[in-house]
């Protein structure tokens, strides 16, 4: 295994926040829960397990990247107990009067008749991040105040922004979908609205909209594809502006994250334009944990309570637990961790675009025809989309199983496994079975720190050579 070495600060960082977080909303709990001891006593075990793991990180000076990661998993364990502690107590439907049964836990002058009585609609635990999330991540200004809304995962979160747009659109419409969006988008998008109604369009030429003058327009900021394509935020944008009609534009933001829609997203609101924007709380927001799903989605120039009202009669806000188990939204962090994630995908995308036959997308690259576009918005993302022209999906599972085992051999930890954002490096086939996305292999690196992204490089570089000499 690699050699013991200082500890990386930014991995450091990461988990020593999550530690702190969450004995942070333990503690508030345990002021809250004196009453219950049953609770009281599992709150003060957990807070213990926490202090123990903060005192081993503190106390240890130099690490390996496994070593690290043990700790990390043993934090990803306790969020699993945590987010059942701070509801252990709660009722889905809690009372909100009593003549003294207690069947509200600590949520005592928290449960409004109506209003948060039935979680389905609404819970404490659940508005706290949501106000925690719009406070870092959303633009407010004299005119906007934007409300978050978390919802059961990303695509729940679609679901939402789509039936929002349904109520809104007039008799005759049309629907502007980008060509390039997430296959699962695609998929739900032609449940929700016949096939005659959707269009497709180019996102990197936004000029394309002016003659389909579509009533809404859903697209990604980076997409899920093979090319992994930037659309052209600030010109679709525009144009909807200048349409003549109201438009309602719907952004994913999931593989760059909210942080890189704050600039594009305010320059071009008008009248005209109402703005949803979603995102995964899967990857990114949890700072690789990936503890539990969620997502959220979130509205400029279109009426709040729309949102909120059909969310609730969807049914998919996120479930308590689950919101009680994400840490707090911390911006700065937050940015630090996606920029060391954008800085070993650009490592390992530099070093594979000089291996023939293959094709390798990354918006870092000069080459990539969204370069610009991307520059300009901040982000190049954190995973690299590989192709083996010519070839069956069915061939990529051997490349993975090639570089497992050569960093297997080499003590160098990968893992094959699906999403992104995670603190070790991952590779998978993406899509292999949707009708709307061609499979590709793609690669996500982890936290990994320079010296250890290097051996990564060290192992994936030569098994990719060897596998396109093999396939040639």
């Amino acid at each position: 295994m690699d050699s013991s070495k200082p500890k990386d600060s930014l991995q450091n960082s990461i988990l020593s926040y999550l530690i702190e977080d969450a004995i942070r909303k333990l503690r508030k709990k345990h002021k809250l829960s004196k009453q219950s001891k049953s609770v009281a006593s599992s709150i003060q075990s957990t807070i213990e397990a926490f202090t123990s793991l903060r005192q081993e990180l503190k106390t240890t000076s130099t690490f390996t990247l496994m070593a690290w990661h043990e700790l990390f998993l043993r934090c990803h364990e306790l969020y699993g107990t945590l987010g059942g502690i701070l509801t252990a107590d709660h009722w889905q439907a809690p009372a909100f009067g009593s003549n003294g049964v207690n069947e509200v836990g600590d949520e005592q002058r928290k449960i409004i008749a109506n209003l948060n009585d039935y979680k389905r609609d609404q819970h404490p635990m659940g508005l706290l991040w949501e106000h925690a999330y719009a406070k870092a991540f959303l633009i407010h200004s004299f005119m906007e105040v934007p409300t978050a809304f978390a919802t059961t995962s990303g695509m729940a979160a679609l679901t939402v922004a789509a039936l929002v747009v349904r109520q809104r659109l007039p008799k005759e419409y049309r629907i502007a979908v980008g060509e390039h969006s997430y296959f699962e988008n695609h998929e739900l998008l032609h449940m929700m609205f016949p096939a005659e109604r959707i269009v497709l369009f180019d996102e990197r030429q936004p000029a394309s909209l002016r003659a389909m003058r579509p009533n809404a327009i859903f697209f990604d900021l980076l997409a899920n594809d093979p090319s992994m394509t930037v659309a052209d935020v600030s010109g679709i944008l525009s144009v909807a502006a200048r349409m003549g009609h109201h438009v309602d534009v719907v952004v994913d933001t999931a593989c760059t994250s909210m942080e890189h829609f704050r600039v594009p997203v305010m320059t071009r609101v008008t009248g005209k334009v109402s703005i949803i924007g979603f995102e995964s709380l899967n990857k990114y927001h949890q700072f690789g944990l990936d503890r539990t799903t969620g997502g959220v989605l979130w509205a400029y120039g279109i009426l709040n309570d729309m949102v909120y009202r059909v969310r609730d009669h969807a049914g998919v806000i996120i479930p308590e637990s689950a919101a009680a188990t994400l840490p707090t939204p911390y911006r700065s962090l937050h940015k630090q961790y996606l920029n060391r994630l954008q800085h070993n995908a650009m490592y390992l995308a530099k070093a594979m675009q000089d291996i023939s036959n293959i094709r390798v997308s990354y918006p870092g690259l000069p080459s990539h025809t969204g370069h610009v576009v991307a520059k300009r918005v901040g982000y190049f993302g954190s995973f690299i989309s590989v192709e083996f022209p010519g070839q069956s999906w069915r061939k990529y599972r051997p490349v993975m199983r090639s570089i497992l085992a050569e960093a297997k051999k080499k003590n160098v930890p990968i893992v094959s496994g699906s999403s992104f954002g995670m603190p070790i490096t991952r590779i998978y086939t993406w899509s292999p079975r949707s009708q709307f996305e061609k499979p590709f292999l793609r690669i996500a690196p982890g936290l990994e720190s320079p010296e250890d992204i290097a051996r990564i490089r060290g192992v994936v570089i030569p098994v990719l050579r060897n596998c396109v000499k093999e396939y040639r």
